[in-house]
């Protein structure tokens, strides 16, 4: 016991050394050990030092949240307002949400005592539908007024997998006992004519999941199906409408202020993004280079995420961002958000940072490559 005792302090001594020497060193010198590092075959100690360099330098406005605070994932509302990002602590079976406002620049923060493994947010983040672990593949769904600052009381036993949607009016929508309810906030009640049964999976040998998402004009749509084979429906009037059967993922694509949605279609190295207007009806469609995730503008411009790079698309023209990333959306400020699972929560508005970011950044890339 003497002697397991011992080696945790000199662990911990050993630690406490490592983080003054990176907290005492410039950029410029972090970089240096890490070059070091490397000569003496340690790409595991140089990606460290390399990673500080980069925090170090990247400065507070390349931020959402707090610099020095790690995230297990990120929402944003489809007007990109407000932007939801989460914490979990295993031990205590807790999680933490921190919300924050772009339009009114505030920040409100809420530990639960539940696992979330979704958040949902309403269009304009009026409210948030919060998916938590139970037990194996069945989660619970809770209710907040982000406007308020407060829980509904409401509570739905649902299969994980299956994501609900919420509509600024307080309409849930989600999928229980194979079908699709509305739970009305306003009322507290089931709304009876929403109630109808999903439909057939897209492959029947294979289980489906449903994705409820909400245009930014709060009409409910939703995708149904599982490794790369989707179905695209309207729930309008409470009628399951087919729109489109050819989605290679469950996500929903929204441009800001365009009131079009769009869909994945294609396979590795042949995407396309069709989008569709209110009514169902295709209004646009054109390739894109698409792997995990893509953020799409106005116009043709458009970001994605490929091997944990970045990448601006536009006019034929590929640019990669200083960033790693599992995640990217389009904010209602015009700024970029980028996640990194797990990590930080960035911003980007269009202006590089200085070399030295750059440098540190490129050096990492290299290892990761």
């Amino acid at each position: 016991m003497q002697m397991v005792a011992r080696s945790l302090r000199l662990i911990s001594v050993g630690f406490l050394f490592s983080l003054s020497l990176f907290c005492s060193k410039t950029p410029e010198e972090l970089v240096q050990l890490g070059q070091t590092a490397l000569t003496n075959e340690d790409p595991v100690g140089a990606m460290e030092y390399f990673k500080r360099s980069y925090e170090v330098s990247l400065p507070d406005e390349f931020y959402f949240f707090d610099r020095d605070e790690n995230y297990e994932s990120l929402t944003v509302s489809a007007n990109g307002n407000i932007l939801v990002a989460m914490q979990k602590n295993e031990v205590k079976r807790h999680s933490t949400l921190i919300l924050y406002n772009i339009n009114e620049d505030e920040t409100w923060t809420k530990t639960i005592s539940e696992t979330v493994d979704n958040i949902t947010l309403s269009p304009s983040g009026n409210y948030m539908a919060v998916s938590s672990f139970v037990k194996d593949g069945v989660c619970n769904i809770s209710l907040w007024s982000i406007t308020e600052r407060e829980k509904i009381p409401f509570l739905a036993e649902v299969k994980c997998p299956d994501i609900p949607g919420i509509s600024d009016s307080g309409r849930l929508f989600f999928v229980m006992e194979g079908k699709v309810g509305v739970y009305d906030i306003p009322t507290q009640k089931i709304n009876r004519e929403y109630l109808t049964k999903t439909p057939d999976p897209p492959v029947k040998e294979m289980p489906a999941w449903s994705q409820i998402q909400l245009s930014p004009d709060n009409v409910p749509f939703m995708t149904y199906g599982s490794a790369g084979v989707y179905k695209l429906y309207s729930l309008s009037g409470g009628e399951l409408k087919l729109i489109f059967k050819g989605a290679a993922t469950g996500k929903i694509f929204f441009r800001p202020s365009k009131r079009s949605f769009g869909v994945i279609t294609g396979g590795a190295d042949n995407h396309s993004i069709a989008f569709f207007n209110s009514n169902g009806d295709a209004v646009e469609k054109y390739p894109v280079r698409l792997w995990r995730d893509a953020a799409f503008t106005d116009n043709l411009k458009y970001y994605y995420v490929e091997g944990a790079r970045v990448y601006s698309f536009e006019n034929r023209k590929e640019l990669e961002l200083p960033f790693f990333a599992s995640h990217v959306y389009i904010t209602g400020s015009g700024d970029i958000a980028i996640f990194e699972l797990p990590g930080k929560v960035y911003r980007f508005s269009g202006k590089m940072p200085e070399a030295n970011t750059l440098e540190a950044f490129q050096l990492m890339a290299d290892i990761k490559d």
